[in-house]
């Protein structure tokens, strides 16, 4: 009589599917899942370096726009309906 746990399911009697197939399918378990990790890691540092790209771009526009304020270019109106646009 066969226990069906899953530890037979890859290296039982029967195999998988009733195919013996030893390790391989262990080999094949850890190979996705460290491609899974890897593929989440990527796409955490890609948001990362998007973040902090946002925030770069957002803090030069804002001296150009003081710049342009600061060399009468627009006036206060303008400058601070600008600054309230760029910090959303």
């Amino acid at each position: 009589m066969h226990s069906h746990s899953v530890g037979n399911w890859f290296c039982g009697p029967e195999g998988l599917l009733g195919f013996h197939s030893g390790g391989f399918f262990h080999l094949i378990f850890w190979v996705a899942g460290l491609l899974l990790l890897f593929t989440l890691l990527r796409a955490l540092i890609a948001n990362k370096q998007n973040n902090t790209n946002t925030a770069v771009n957002s803090s030069s526009a804002l001296s150009i726009l003081e710049e342009r304020y600061a060399s009468g270019e627009i006036d206060q109106e303008e400058f601070l309906q600008k600054k309230k646009d760029l910090l959303k």
